[in-house]
């Protein structure tokens, strides 16, 4: 006999989130789900964004750049529509404050936008004084489960403590053509 329910299973809500950057031609205001950013070092190669696996990492040994990105669970203001948002280092590192003074970044509203207008152009944010109620918002996903998803791996196919889906390359410094690279992270 077959189960009706009236929802969606919650599994398969949480990967209905799409992932989005700072577009270029207009700012987007969001308000953020995540509480912290979950941030790793990847790599764009064969046309996206892959994290880096660490040793034995394929797109390091091709000569492939890294870069250490930070993700975090929003929802668009207006729509109401679930995203990961994906931020560079440098973008990130503006989040600080808000996280300094709210030890927490959910419910934090912000306008992403990108002053020169270019789709790799610096991005600018700004931070909404105060926070939204947290009662509005859904629950905060698991983002670096999400992100295995997006990338099409699962949580064995890179190093990982079972069930905390935490990557070896997050908690250790990684070696890059024998040099130790500054950590870009410096978010709690």
């Amino acid at each position: 006999m077959p189960q009706w329910s009236t929802t969606p299973p919650l599994q398969s809500a949480e990967f209905s989130y799409r992932l989005i950057r700072a577009p270029a031609c207009r700012p987007i205001a969001l308000t953020l789900i995540s509480s912290k950013p979950q941030g790793t070092y990847t790599h764009y190669t064969k046309g996206r964004t892959l994290p880096c696996d660490g040793d034995g990492c394929s797109a390091c040994k091709e000569g492939h750049p890294y870069r250490w990105h930070a993700y975090l669970a929003a929802r668009v203001d207006g729509t109401r529509e679930k995203v990961i948002l994906e931020l560079t280092a440098q973008a990130a590192e503006q989040l600080l404050p808000a996280l300094n003074e709210f030890k927490t970044l959910r419910a934090v509203a912000i306008l992403l936008e990108r002053p020169a207008r270019r789709p790799n152009g610096r991005i600018r944010i700004t931070i909404a004084p105060g926070r939204r109620p947290e009662n509005d918002l859904p629950p905060e996903p698991d983002i670096q489960r999400m992100m295995l998803h997006i990338w099409g791996l699962d949580d064995t196919s890179l190093t990982s403590r079972p069930g905390k889906h935490h990557f070896q390359h997050l908690t250790k410094e990684k070696k890059h053509n024998g040099e130790v690279p500054q950590n870009p992270s410096t978010l709690p």
